[in-house]
């Protein structure tokens, strides 16, 4: 017989939310970034920044939950039930297994993330008596609850039927032997990275580089009116242009270090792809160098 049982989450309407919700945030930054290339006044150019800085810091959470419904996975075995979403993995032994039905048999409804939707229903809730449950879950029709002597998990297999009988059928067979208790989270991963000597090296001169860029640029607007962006075919500077402008060039710097951070710590988790890491976030602090070398060379132009 079969020792293990994989089943996953719906993962249709989540994904087409979620990558819906990133094309449509990428349209949003370009078209902030446009329009603020094209700004003649810094409050104007601002105005422009605030949906492209809001859409960065927004990509990367809803790139994760992506990639977490992507690779979620619920696995039933004789000696437990070990589940995985993103960066986070959780193995239950059997014997810390009280029950499991589905979330609707309840005598009172669980209470939900606040902030879910559809392919991300995520996060912690504490019910009355019963400790704190942890949401892994896409969707809330097909909500299973896995109980524990600390609280509970909830799991949304795309056959919770099939789940629950398969639940059924390995509790009457016995375990051999229980899985060892496992709690790994996200954060776990940010730990290990920070530990990297090189690593935290990276992402502090990229983090110092996005800072100082920021601050170098604001107030060179507020003391120079009119800069340069680039040059003609004869070496010389081209006409000049509004010096809010300029917030262009920390506006790119930053999104690259968000997207280099994100994928960087995807690659990080196996030893085989760290190389990939340590790319990106070389890139991005190089990156971040040669923009306030570029903010240099424009305001000495000018």
């Amino acid at each position: 017989m079969q020792d293990e049982y994989i089943f996953r989450p719906e993962r249709r309407m989540g994904s087409i939310f979620l990558i819906g919700g990133i094309i449509l945030l990428v349209l949003i930054a370009l078209a902030g970034i446009w329009q603020s290339s094209q700004a003649s006044t810094l409050e104007t150019s601002l105005m422009y920044l605030l949906p492209v800085m809001a859409a960065g810091a927004s990509i990367p959470v809803l790139a994760y939950r992506a990639y977490g419904l992507r690779s979620a996975v619920y696995v039933l075995g004789r000696e437990g039930i070990r589940l995985r979403w993103g960066l986070r993995s959780q193995d239950i032994p059997i014997d810390e297994i009280l029950w499991v039905h589905p979330a609707a048999d309840l005598s009172a409804p669980l209470p939900l993330p606040p902030f879910r939707v559809p392919g991300a229903v995520l996060g912690l809730r504490r019910i009355p008596g019963g400790g704190e449950v942890e949401y892994l879950a896409a969707d809330t029709q097909r909500l299973i609850m896995i109980a524990t002597p600390g609280g509970g998990f909830v799991v949304s297999p795309d056959r919770p039927e099939e789940f629950l009988q398969v639940y059924q059928r390995i509790t009457e067979m016995g375990a051999l032997t229980p899985l060892a208790a496992r709690s790994v989270y996200p954060s776990f991963m940010l730990q290990r990275v920070w530990a990297s000597i090189p690593a935290r090296a990276l992402l502090l001169i990229s983090a110092a580089a996005s800072l100082a860029l920021w601050v170098w640029v604001s107030i060179a607007i507020g003391s120079q009116r009119e800069v340069s962006l680039g040059f003609s075919a004869a070496g010389l500077p081209t006409g000049p242009l509004p010096a809010a402008r300029l917030m262009l060039l920390p506006s790119l710097n930053f999104l690259f270090f968000l997207i280099a951070l994100l994928l960087g710590l995807l690659f990080f988790r196996q030893p085989e792809s760290r190389p990939v890491s340590y790319i990106l976030w070389s890139s991005s602090a190089l990156a971040g160098l040669l923009y306030l070398l570029a903010v240099f060379f424009i305001l000495r132009s000018g």
